[in-house]
């Protein structure tokens, strides 16, 4: 994770475990990987 801001979206099915996929991020220029977190609430 390099936590630099940039995000991907993607459906998976609800009944799955939580999802992580190593992803290119532009801000960084290297694959890293993205993990799902939950949504926060405003």
């Amino acid at each position: 994770m390099a936590m630099t801001g940039f995000f991907y979206t993607f459906k998976r099915p609800r009944t799955s475990a939580m999802m992580g996929m190593l992803k290119y991020d532009p801000i960084v220029r290297k694959k890293v990987l993205f993990l799902e977190t939950k949504k926060r609430s405003k």
